[in-house]
């Protein structure tokens, strides 16, 4: 599966969070309510931007090491 795929489905599933009505992934006991007293937008503004630079940092990843391999060999 290529990265283009990868990327078009985590944005499907952002969206479709959104539609239902989720919010930032999980549910709270009261509706608006935040369990660590922020603004319930706000956290979920938090929450995408942080599992945004997780999916970044994570497809990212394997050409770090193989520009890092390249290098080491280069140096070698």
């Amino acid at each position: 599966m290529n990265s283009l795929r990868l990327a078009q489905l985590a944005r499907r599933s952002i969206r479709n969070q959104k539609l239902a009505r989720r919010g930032h992934g999980h549910e709270h006991h009261e509706l608006g309510s935040s369990e660590y007293g922020m603004n319930p937008n706000l956290q979920a503004s938090i929450s995408l931007a942080v599992k945004l630079g997780a999916c970044a940092a994570f497809f990212a990843y394997p050409f770090l090491v193989v520009k890092y391999q390249a290098e080491k060999k280069k140096n070698a």
